[in-house]
């Protein structure tokens, strides 16, 4: 199954995971799965918004998609900014050693 077909185009016709469970026929959680699944394959990018209403494939022609495209992107920047630095620092640590060097 795609779960792409579930999932409407444009931050104005956002709807919640339940309701794209329901239509797809399975549960909330393999939903998540599912579109976390395609956003780390690139097919598409699915985004979650709770001021929207839910999940939604952005329509790049509309401003206030571009902005959550956007804001998206600079929130999983961060997001991959943190994890790194946090393992750079527990490579740095004493117990790096300690735990044979895993990495």
């Amino acid at each position: 199954m795609d779960i792409l077909q579930y999932i409407p185009i444009g931050r104005k016709n956002a709807i919640s995971r339940y309701v794209i469970a329901d239509r797809a026929g399975i549960c909330e959680r393999k939903v998540r799965g599912m579109i976390r699944e395609v956003n780390n394959t690139g097919r598409s990018l699915i985004i979650a918004d709770t001021s929207a209403g839910g999940y939604f494939v952005p329509d790049l022609s509309e401003e206030a998609d571009r902005a959550c495209y956007t804001a998206y992107l600079r929130q999983e920047r961060h997001r991959a900014n943190e994890i790194y630095y946090k393992i750079r620092k527990m490579e740095k640590a004493d117990n790096y050693e300690y735990y044979g060097g895993i990495g």
